[in-house]
C-alpha cells in the first residue's frame, strides 16, 4: 500500500483541490505551505506548524512555528498536552 492510498485520501485533502476548513486549532505537520494548501486552511483560528525547513512558506501563516521533524517534535508535544490536560483535570477536581 503506497503513501498516496494511506495518507492522501481525497476526503482529507485540504486546499483548492480538496476542501476548506476553519478549525479553532490547525496542526500542520510537514506542510510546506503551497498556495493551494494555504487557501484551504487560511480561515483556521490558530495555526501551529512543524517543519524541518525553517524557510517553509507555512511559517508566515503560523501562530507558532516549530523547526524540527515529526519524529522529534510530536512525542514532546504529546507529552506536554497530556501534562497540561492532567493539570486541568486536577484543578477542576480541587
Amino acid at each position: 500500500e503506497g503513501l498516496s492510498s494511506k495518507y492522501f485520501v481525497p476526503d482529507r485533502v485540504i486546499g483548492t483541490s480538496g476542501r476548506k476548513v476553519s478549525p479553532l486549532l490547525y496542526l500542520a505537520v510537514g506542510i510546506s505551505g503551497a498556495v493551494q494548501h494555504l487557501a484551504g486552511m487560511k480561515d483556521s483560528n490558530f495555526i501551529i506548524s512543524i517543519n524541518v525547513d525553517e524557510n517553509a512558506q507555512i511559517k508566515d501563516e503560523s501562530d507558532i512555528f516549530i523547526k524540527g521533524s515529526i519524529e522529534e517534535v510530536l512525542p514532546i508535544l504529546i507529552e506536554e498536552v497530556r501534562a497540561q490536560r492532567a493539570e486541568v483535570v486536577m484543578n477542576v477536581k480541587e
